[in-house]
């Protein structure tokens, strides 16, 4: 670690080389992470590592060529630390290369990318560090001796048992799984430690020499078992560890027997391995493997007859199956049928249901049942057959440029079944289809993929939109509609909260009201209530997204003015992300007009619907037997907001409503790096829809070109105007970006019997199908609101006692 730490201040690259399984990789990372406080980018060396795999290359996008950047250069730029692992598996020629990576510099420093030509700048705070085996280990080569003279070597020692046991702890402390309910025996990393030295003491050459990443995966195997408890009995660390290795171990019973004895010497020195454990184990590996079934649940034991336990379980009541006497044995969550009884198979499978599920598998054999045993195992996983002929192209793609029949092909792929978790891009790609065979004039095509959107249980939104583009006569001018509409779904998918509703930084948003009328929301029997758009405070509801259109110079020339549908009257209900929010208490809720009177209600996001499916849907007649909580749900979407004559670079000014950064500090158990990676989530959406928005523009502006027909040109803004309807009302103008607002909506006729109207306080609302009370998750009180604590504690109460009631953190005079 000294050595390191000295050489990355000196900006020396360095070279660790040493035996495998000594923990150089470990290292390597615990030096980034705890040194220099970084997660480094972590590149393994392998005999067909290409340039490309470590500069990048050119892809193409728009039309226009690009070069994506590999992880060197990444790393490069950025001024991280680049882990070369395995490093001396790679060709020569490839190595050669990188003396830009190993150059010295002082300074940041400017160097030409080999392969693509890239200009880039090497910050100075860039470090290199490589690991690999000596050359005694197979396939190692000796490394270019200008590579060579670049790098500060380091033999890396074999470890001493305490700095196992260090690492282990470390290992343990990064590697321990969120919400376990455990924590692991307090001795077990200077054991392992032990077990792990007097191992690769013993060379034992069945087994090999062991790493950190061993004892990773036996980590992992005891965590597995101590959160799953129920599905494992009379399984002990010492069980695992020999499961573990035994696995690995080809050949039958008495190889595994041969190896068992060399274990169960270096486990009497190192864990409290007894005699009777020691036989135990060894009764198991001789015994064949079979099903049993306790409590209605099928377990794959091996071991001593099950009769004893089922007698043990029946007169002493055991609940927990590790209390059982004799018997190995683990839950048979695999479909596989009891009447096939097959050793071989269940030897194998017991093997494999110990290990966990981040460890890759490799099933060897003579022919027969290996693939089936695997199918068995992960049903829905794909099959791939390898051949001696096949290339890595083919399993993991390439860059190439495709023709037209290529790229049908590949949308063809696109299956219908994932149409129900991938509404989006269903009609996405059904649309890019149409548009492919509408290019080459086959309408034939083009009507079969029409029908794919429009069969019955498909969005009823999408079936108008189809409607209504079959009824444009010209051909061409279905093609720009088509592709507005393909980006308005992708604009849509974006801003949909439904389906990241399990996204870890969204997961609950807050409704601001009068303490009057959040105590009817608390009460069950009152369903929430979506008002007119009439009421809103913003007089440009609905207008902004057409506004912004119109200032297209283009469209001023064709004499083109897009305005908003007026047959339909729209229903919002309005949400936000900040849920302690003095911009919000200042607006909204106000008591007899004060500032501050009002409380803020944060919901569940199971209060929304996870589809955009009832935005324009006609409401149905409930039927008896639809459980309530689940009917006609809305779907929740963040708004944009964007300013209709703004605009850089001829880019947009676009930002869509997200959490902000105060939210993040008054959360426990967050830190920088979580504001860094929700920023990053929320920049790839705002740059797809400043994308898609200069598509729309652009399409806008080719959809009129040389139509001068008045009565036409009316039709076709009457049908692009009902295509961008839903978005006009997730556009709000950027006077009003500090609300953070995330809305549902409903577009309903004007003499609709849903509409309602309140006398009192003047206002029309549709009821939406819940109520809030079952979703509330806690409620924050403005220091108006103060006074009602007592209510509304009580009303809190009679939903649940989990609801929390806060006081705004806010200052207010």
């Amino acid at each position: 670690m000294t050595h390191l730490y000295v050489c990355s201040e000196c900006r020396i690259p360095v070279c660790l080389v040493g035996a495998t399984g000594l923990g150089k990789t470990s290292m390597a990372r615990a030096f980034c992470e705890i040194v220099r406080k970084e997660y480094p980018i972590l590149y393994s060396f392998h005999m067909d590592t290409q340039l490309s795999d470590l500069y990048g290359i050119f892809n193409f996008e728009a039309g226009k060529a690009i070069i994506q950047d590999g992880p060197l250069v990444k790393t490069m730029e950025k001024g991280q630390i680049f882990i070369a692992d395995e490093f001396n598996l790679a060709e020569e020629a490839v190595l050669q290369t990188l003396t830009i990576a190993l150059e010295p510099a002082d300074d940041n420093s400017i160097f030409l990318v080999p392969d693509t030509g890239k200009k880039i700048e090497r910050k100075k705070s860039f470090f290199f560090i490589a690991c690999q085996n000596d050359l005694s280990t197979s396939g190692r080569r000796k490394l270019p001796d200008i590579i060579q003279k670049r790098l500060r070597i380091f033999e890396y020692p074999s470890p001493m048992i305490k700095d196992l046991q260090s690492s282990i702890e470390e290992m343990i402390r990064f590697e321990k799984i969120k919400d376990s309910k455990f924590e692991i025996y307090i001795d077990f990393p200077s054991k392992i430690a032990n077990f792990m030295y007097k191992l690769n003491e013993s060379n034992i050459p069945e087994i090999g020499k062991w790493s950190m990443r061993n004892i990773r995966k036996i980590y992992r195997r005891i965590t597995r078992q101590q959160i799953n408890d129920s599905s494992y009995f009379n399984i002990t660390i010492e069980h695992q560890i020999i499961f573990y290795i035994l696995g690995n171990i080809p050949g039958g019973v008495e190889e595994k027997l041969i190896t068992y004895e060399k274990i169960s010497e270096i486990l009497r020195q190192t864990f409290d391995f007894k005699d009777e454990l020691y036989k135990k184990i060894k009764n198991c590996i001789e015994s064949k493997p079979r099903i049993i079934e306790i409590n209605k649940k099928k377990f794959l034991v091996k071991g001593d007859s099950e009769e004893s336990l089922k007698s043990k379980e029946k007169t002493e009541k055991i609940k927990s199956y590790t209390s059982a006497v004799g018997e190995a044995g683990i839950l048979l969550d695999v479909p596989i049928k009891d009447k096939i009884d097959l050793s071989s198979i269940y030897e194998t499978l017991f093997y494999i249901l110990f290990s966990h599920y981040k460890e890759p598998l490799l099933l060897c054999g003579p022919s027969g049942y290996k693939s089936k045993l695997a199918k068995d195992i992960s049903p829905s996983a794909s099959t791939i057959n390898f051949y001696p002929e096949i290339s890595n192209a083919q399993l993991i793609g390439s860059t190439s440029l495709v023709i037209n029949y290529q790229a049908k092909e590949y949308y063809l792929e696109v299956k219908h079944t994932n149409f129900f978790f991938y509404q989006d891009d269903y009609y996405i790609t059904q649309i890019r289809l149409t548009l492919i065979y509408a290019k080459e004039e086959d309408w034939n095509k083009v009507n079969k993929f029409f029908n794919n959107i429009k069969e019955e249980n498909k969005e009823y939104y999408v079936q108008q939109v189809i409607d209504k583009i079959q009824e444009i006569k010209d051909n061409h001018q279905k093609i720009f509609l088509f592709n507005i509409f393909r980006s308005f779904l992708n604009i849509r998918k974006n801003l949909l909260i439904g389906e990241n509703r399990n996204y870890i930084y969204e997961k609950t948003f807050a409704h601001y009201a009068k303490p009057d009328v959040a105590m009817i929301l608390l009460d069950e029997q009152n369903k929430f209530q979506i008002a007119s758009t009439e009421q809103v405070n913003d007089p440009q509801e609905g207008k902004v997204i057409f506004d912004y259109f119109n200032h297209s110079e283009k469209l001023k020339e064709q004499q083109v003015n897009l305005t908003p549908l007026n047959t339909l009257s729209t229903f919002v209900g309005c949400f936000t992300f900040n849920h302690d929010s003095l911009n919000q208490f200042r607006l909204y809720g106000k008591e007899d007009g004060k500032e501050a009177t009002g409380v803020s209600i944060v919901l569940n996001a199971v209060f929304f619907s996870k589809k955009h499916d009832k935005t324009l849907q006609p409401k149905k007649q409930a039927k008896d037997n639809i459980d309530d909580t689940n009917r006609d749900k809305l779907p929740l979407y963040r708004c944009i907001y964007l300013d209709p004559e703004g605009k850089l670079n001829n880019q947009p000014y676009i930002q869509v409503a997200c959490r902000d950064k105060l939210t993040f500090y008054r959360e426990k158990n967050r830190n920088q790096d979580d504001w860094d990676k929700y920023k990053v989530y929320i920049n790839n959406i705002q740059k797809n829809i400043m994308e898609q928005f200069t598509n729309i523009e652009k399409n806008i502006c080719e959809l009129f070109e040389n139509i001068n027909d008045e009565k036409e040109k009316e039709e076709l803004i009457k049908t692009v105007s009902f295509i961008l309807l839903p978005l006009s009302f997730m556009v709000k103008h950027s006077a009003y970006q500090e609300e953070q607002e995330c809305r549902i909506f409903r577009f309903v006729a004007p003499n609709d019997n849903e509409i309602k109207v309140a006398p009192a306080s003047k206002r029309m609302y549709i009821e939406y199908s819940q109520s809030m009370s079952k979703y509330v998750n806690k409620m924050y009180l403005s220091p108006g609101a103060e006074k009602y604590r007592n209510i509304f504690e009580f009303l809190t109460k009679k939903i649940s006692n989990k609801i929390e009631i806060r006081k705004s953190k806010n200052p207010f005079r």
